[in-house]
């Protein structure tokens, strides 16, 4: 592919290159590359943060909401047309002249030649608009871009993406390209993450409580630096009971005055030094780009954010992390999926962007990134 490097798969060289600057300068190379994308971050348009990412993508500004998906799905719509910059906007009003030509018909098969190796963005103008006073939500549509091409990525394919969002930052169309075929509209995309869901919920309903808290114990266990373990409760109409290697130790259950506009749990246990608490909280308060541990675990219990067979949907830091101490939970996950796709581990790397995900649509639902 010819775009830029998709979501760190073809980094392996880099990586190795990297791990030797990191032993002579004594700095992590995911700390420099974080520092980098800040900074470009900071003044920059969601144009100038796609490109500094993916540096020959083609981006337009066009309103793609009125295609009808019957006719982004023909094997004749020109979805090439998206591959200029700037696009000729009579491609919106495209109508059918003829029958659906089939797939290995030769123009069809040009136009899917022509899109291989290439990638192309296309936004609304009132998205856009948005996005210039909201850095936050450029950098979760710049998210949303990254996960779709993870999720349909091939090492072996040269495959070519053309994704449109509507004005609320929401996939509405896309178009995968690879080996002669084509893969279009984006409901097959929500269908997939409906399927990965559905699979993530079943690994937790079939894993027994006792081996589900076993490989947390396990899993926390070999945090680095950690050396305590945390206890179990078993009390009734618990939504969580765990804690992390600090020998932060707690469960957490709904209050009696909990209701369904305002959510509300009591969390209890002894904290980090062996001392008693009790806290009540109010998940609509919660703000998961400034809470503690205990905050996040009850977030992630209320909305039911599925756990891979067991694997938390937080980062590996949260194992450090005392009763009182309060973490950017959304950058630690980014970086977590940074850290995944540079070394490889691209299953890792899709679930901890699927956790991100929810936890944005919480940040959106309770104007907490505006």
């Amino acid at each position: 592919m010819d775009f830029g490097v998709i979501g760190g798969y073809c980094l392996t060289k880099q990586y190795q290159k990297n791990r030797t600057m990191e032993k002579s300068e004594g700095v992590s190379f995911s700390e420099i590359a974080a520092a980098k994308m800040t900074q470009k971050a900071e003044g920059a348009n969601f144009e100038e943060l796609l490109k500094s990412k993916y540096p020959k993508a083609y981006y337009n500004v066009m309103d793609t909401s009125k295609i009808d998906d019957g006719l982004w799905g023909r094997n004749d719509y020109p979805w090439d047309a998206y591959f200029l910059e700037p696009a000729d906007k009579s491609v919106l009003e495209w109508t059918p002249s003829g029958a659906e030509p089939s797939m290995q018909d030769s123009k069809v098969q040009s136009k899917i030649n022509s899109m291989a190796g290439q990638m192309s963005i296309v936004i609304p103008p009132e998205l856009e608009e948005k996005m210039q006073s909201n850095p936050e939500l450029a950098q979760q549509v710049l998210e949303r871009v990254d996960y779709f091409i993870a999720t349909h990525y091939r090492m072996e394919a040269n495959q070519g993406f053309l994704i449109t969002f509507d004005k609320n930052g929401e996939i509405n169309h896309a178009c995968v390209v690879s080996e002669g075929k084509v893969t279009v509209s984006s409901s097959e995309f929500v269908e997939e993450q409906k399927a990965r869901k559905a699979k993530q919920a079943e690994y937790e309903r079939l894993a027994e409580k006792s081996a589900f808290k076993r490989r947390q114990v396990e899993q926390l266990s070999n945090v680095a630096n950690t050396q305590k373990v945390y206890q179990i409760y078993m009390e009734d109409d618990m939504i969580y009971s765990g804690g992390n290697g600090t020998g932060l130790s707690f469960y957490i259950k709904y209050a009696k005055e909990s209701t369904k506009d305002d959510p509300i749990v009591l969390a209890k246990g002894v904290d980090e030094n062996g001392n008693e608490f009790e806290q009540t909280i109010h998940i609509n308060q919660i703000n998961p780009k400034c809470a503690t541990i205990v905050e996040m675990r009850a977030l992630e219990a209320h909305i039911g954010v599925s756990k891979r067979g067991g694997f938390t949907s937080l980062p590996l830091e949260t194992g450090h992390m005392g009763l009182h101490d309060r973490a950017d939970f959304m950058s630690m996950l980014q970086k977590q999926i940074s850290d995944m796709l540079l070394l490889g581990q691209k299953q890792t790397a899709l679930y901890y962007q699927y956790s991100i995900q929810e936890y944005w649509k919480f940040i959106k639902i309770n104007n907490k990134y505006s």
